[in-house]
């Protein structure tokens, strides 16, 4: 997966989210461990996850965090 903040920024004219700061200095510090990110989670939507095997996320959640499955975007 490749992640470039500046195009992100531009596209979604947002980068405030609390999920994509963090995974930003993952992916830029720690790409091994970034490399095996196969899913992000908000707590709620974890717990989610663990009752019914299910991965998903509101959409305004999505939006919010800079999150969305749309690596065309970034």
């Amino acid at each position: 997966m490749h992640m470039n903040a500046a195009k992100c920024q531009a596209i979604t004219v947002n980068i405030t989210g609390f999920a994509f700061p963090p995974l930003v200095l993952v992916h830029m510090n720690e790409p091994e461990v970034f490399a095996k990110t196969h899913s992000i989670l908000l707590p709620k939507d974890y717990i989610r996850y663990k009752m019914f095997d299910e991965f998903s996320m509101e959409i305004s959640d999505a939006y919010s965090n800079t999150i969305f499955n749309r690596p065309e975007w970034c």
